[in-house]
């Protein structure tokens, strides 16, 4: 989906093959540094340019490389549930993109040697190939997998998306349990949305039986369905919605140090070649002084980064337009005219119900929820004793 407001130049940088091809010149050319230049002080510094460039350009490669891989996304931020499967293209993406990430630097190394012209040639002809897998396959797959057509959901409900009946009125979804519609009434809407499937769409795993639960018990995606689905965090009154996964916490240690690891290095080869070597009395001083304070910057960062990249946030509760959620007591989605009031004690927060009280410990993000139902959704809140 090409992104509004950007000129043609921007729209053209951001092409995931041209980021591809700058992400191997940028790689590739420490190789031929390595080879050309003899001045220590210039390889160094021109390195670090190199460096930062080739950081930038592979994460924004690779975030364009994740979002192609996930379902199509239709019109009006509707979230594709189904749609045409594309196994095979996400495997060989994937395989595209690790011979990518292991050829590069080999071919990388082997200009430095150098190496003979038997060694270069194979490692570039499969950088090359799996730098054109990784970059057209994902986004051709998406779009052809769009131009099938499928179902999709959003707040306005249930959407048939670039098919026969894609100019019907989407299909809305009760907003609470109250609002029921008999079995009946939804045993025809679903084999309606299945009869609207084209030739080779299916439902994504889960999405079935998520959308017939909302049409029972009104559109409240759990937080299962949200993350299984990519549905917008914002649509689940759940607040573990917006916690990163396992997964995105493990990866963002590993980035985090990735970089510590990298900037740690390029410290060490900075130090021993100006210092220990002896070459600031050669005059190369400046180079100290211009890129000296990024090892010692940038580790601490990137490490208290990583530290907290794992760790994971408690909500107790949650607040939204829909109610207050409870999650430490696991009652769920509690509607506001079932809450008498809110009070603050040295003790913790009590949440009045009309069936009784729930009580949680003072946690700071559980009393910003308070505070919230109070200035945004007009729920009483009382303070009865200072709460730090």
């Amino acid at each position: 989906m090409t992104p509004r407001g950007l000129t043609a130049d921007e729209r053209f940088y951001r092409w995931p093959p041209v980021k591809g091809v700058l992400s191997v010149a940028l790689l590739l050319g420490a190789g031929f540094l390595a080879r050309e230049i003899d001045d220590l002080t210039l390889v160094l510094a021109v390195e670090c340019v190199l460096l930062v460039g080739a950081v930038y350009v592979w994460a924004t490669t690779l975030s364009g490389f994740v979002r192609d891989l996930r379902p199509p996304v239709g019109p009006g931020r509707v979230i594709t549930v189904a749609s045409r499967p594309r196994r095979a293209a996400i495997a060989l993406s994937w395989t595209g993109l690790v011979l990518t990430a292991l050829a590069m630097p080999a071919a990388g190394a082997a200009l430095a040697g150098p190496a003979p012209a038997s060694v270069i040639a194979p490692l570039l002809a499969v950088a090359l190939s799996g730098l054109g897998v990784a970059t057209a396959f994902p986004g051709l797959s998406r779009r052809r997998s769009a131009q099938a057509g499928g179902i999709g959901v959003s707040t306005r409900g249930v959407h048939g998306l670039f098919v026969e009946h894609h100019h019907a009125a989407a299909l809305a979804l009760p907003a609470r349990a109250e609002e029921r519609r008999s079995e009946q009434e939804i045993a025809r809407q679903l084999e309606r949305l299945d009869a609207s499937l084209g030739p080779g769409v299916h439902w994504h795993p889960g999405a079935r039986e998520a959308v017939t639960r909302w049409m029972v018990d009104g559109f409240l995606p759990s937080v299962e369905e949200t993350r299984t689905l990519h549905l917008d965090p914002a649509w689940s009154p759940d607040p573990r919605s917006h916690e990163p996964t396992r997964v995105q916490r493990w990866s963002r240690f590993a980035i985090n140090v990735w970089a510590a690891a990298v900037v740690a290095g390029f410290g060490a080869i900075l130090y021993g070649a100006l210092i220990q070597e002896g070459t600031l009395r050669d005059g190369n001083w400046f180079v100290l002084v211009v890129f000296g304070w990024m090892p010692v910057v940038g580790v601490p960062i990137f490490v208290v980064q990583a530290v907290r990249a794992v760790r994971r946030v408690r909500h107790d509760a949650g607040v939204s337009a829909k109610g207050w959620f409870d999650v430490l007591h696991g009652r769920g989605l509690i509607p506001f005219d079932q809450i008498t009031g809110l009070r603050a004690t040295a003790d913790g927060l009590d949440v009045r119900l009309l069936t009784g009280t729930l009580t949680y410990p003072p946690r700071e993000d559980t009393l910003a929820c308070a505070r919230r139902a109070s200035r945004t959704y007009g729920v009483d809140y009382e303070r009865r004793h200072p709460v730090a």
